[in-house]
């Protein structure tokens, strides 16, 4: 078994260096299955919080269709989907935070590897760093129909709906306007989306 030199003993040349980095690459593997565990934990929990959400406001829409309730006690459903929506959404995004965090972190331990044995580098999952804002931008386009966008939209839908219903409430009438239900969300998710992308710009 080979031991690190104590203090005033020479050793042969390479070993410390040889132990130093076998500890290093001990640690990094690791502190990787680590990350990678966390990482895999984080992502379940940001699609169970939008298949929750989903199931909430499906089964709300259905127990207003079953009920048909006066406009004044129908406008709490679509206002009650979308608090709970805008929760949803706001936890999403700290997932994906989240989870880029880990991804850099990932990517620093892989590249490690990567300098020693560059043939691995096709094996494994993750971009290159230089190459995670491009998949930032992908994640939160508007086209991804990933579990945000999701549920930005519904978010949409519910606000749409709850605005069409201020004006019936308000004069006590039994109609709502489908444009408006359209416009409103449409301008809704507009906002959602321009959040987002403010938010994006400013990450480094």
């Amino acid at each position: 078994m080979e031991h690190a030199p104590s203090q005033g003993q020479s050793a042969a040349p390479g070993v410390y260096d040889m132990h130093v980095v076998g500890n290093s690459e001990a640690l990094l593997l690791e502190e990787y299955r680590h990350l990678a565990d966390s990482l895999t934990r984080n992502e379940d929990r940001g699609e169970r919080r939008a298949e929750w959400f989903l199931l909430f406001a499906a089964a709300m829409v259905a127990l207003l269709v079953a009920v048909r309730p006066s406009m004044r006690v129908a406008a709490f459903v679509p206002a009650t989907v979308l608090l709970l929506g805008l929760i949803t959404r706001a936890r999403i995004i700290h997932r994906n935070v989240t989870a880029d965090e880990y991804i850099e972190k990932i990517r620093r331990i892989e590249t490690f590897f990567v300098d020693r044995d560059p043939t691995i580098s096709k094996s494994l999952p993750f971009p290159p760093p230089g190459e995670l804002g491009v998949r930032r931008r992908r994640l939160r386009s508007i086209w991804t129909g990933g579990a945000l966008q999701t549920v930005e939209f519904v978010n949409a839908l519910a606000a749409g709906a709850f605005v069409s219903m201020l004006p019936a409430v308000i004069f006590e009438s039994e109609s709502v306007s489908i444009f408006a239900v359209l416009l409103g969300a449409v301008a809704f998710f507009a906002v959602e989306f321009a959040e987002r992308m403010f938010r994006t710009s400013r990450e480094p």
